[in-house]
């Protein structure tokens, strides 16, 4: 699996978020898997996606194409995003937490 962050910043937030929305079935007909869109608690003009893909070469060819192909040509976008392509290398389960009430004190 291939994770790709992205962060950039982004002058009307709940615009972008639509087209990020708007733009799922043809990320999902180019080969993601998912994609989540989250914005800064320091910076509310900062947006940051994570994408898995199955393949890096689905991811690349999707790239090449559309907005993926330059994010910072499209007018909510501001600037160049940074981007970071990741290969997985350890999976691990998540681990259900249920909190159990303090033991009694034993005296004996």
């Amino acid at each position: 699996m291939v994770v790709v962050l992205l962060r950039f910043k982004v002058r009307k937030f709940a615009e972008w978020l639509a087209l990020f929305a708007s733009r799922i079935p043809l990320r999902r007909e180019a080969g993601c898997l998912s994609s989540r869109a989250f914005r800064s608690v320091d910076d509310p003009d900062t947006a940051v996606v994570i994408l898995a893909w199955d393949e890096l070469e689905k991811y690349r060819l999707f790239a090449k194409t559309g907005v993926a192909q330059n994010p910072a040509d499209h007018p909510v976008i501001v600037g160049q995003p940074d981007i970071l392509v990741a290969e997985e290398c350890l999976l691990s389960a998540v681990i259900e937490h249920t909190p159990r009430a303090p033991e009694e004190p034993t005296h004996s």
